[in-house]
């Protein structure tokens, strides 16, 4: 349980509370220096004017090199995923810089996912001094 989850065990909602609490996740995240398959020099660590932590998923919304997708068709949640992966494959009428660009959207979410579990983990290891 993390204060402000609302008791949820949902990657999801696990993930800002959790960042906003752990020193470790701030020590690895707070400067762009993530690398991964669909992100460079990506920062994951952010504040809002307020100090508050911005949610990660809300950054995949922010991304500009999406600009060209509309804001309905950048994937940050289940529902858009689903959406995409069944747009991808059933629309054979999208012109191929629109299917890259959709498809590029549904792979750094992926990846976030992905990543949003191995930040719950570092997070407790960070918690119990474990590296």
């Amino acid at each position: 349980y993390v204060d402000g989850s609302g008791g949820s065990s949902s990657i999801k909602k696990l993930l800002t509370p959790t960042m906003t609490v752990s020193s470790h996740l701030r020590d690895i995240y707070e400067k762009p220096s993530y690398n991964g398959k669909n992100f460079k020099d990506f920062q994951w660590f952010r504040r809002d004017t307020n100090g508050n932590i911005v949610d990660p998923y809300e950054l995949l919304l922010q991304r500009e090199d999406d600009s060209e997708l509309s804001q309905n068709d950048r994937v940050a949640h289940g529902i858009a995923a689903a959406a995409a992966f069944h747009e991808l494959q059933s629309n054979n009428h999208m012109d191929a810089s629109e299917r890259e660009r959709l498809e590029s959207s549904l792979l750094r979410y992926c990846e976030l996912d992905t990543l949003a579990m191995v930040m719950i983990v570092q997070a407790w290891q960070g918690f119990l001094d474990i590296n």
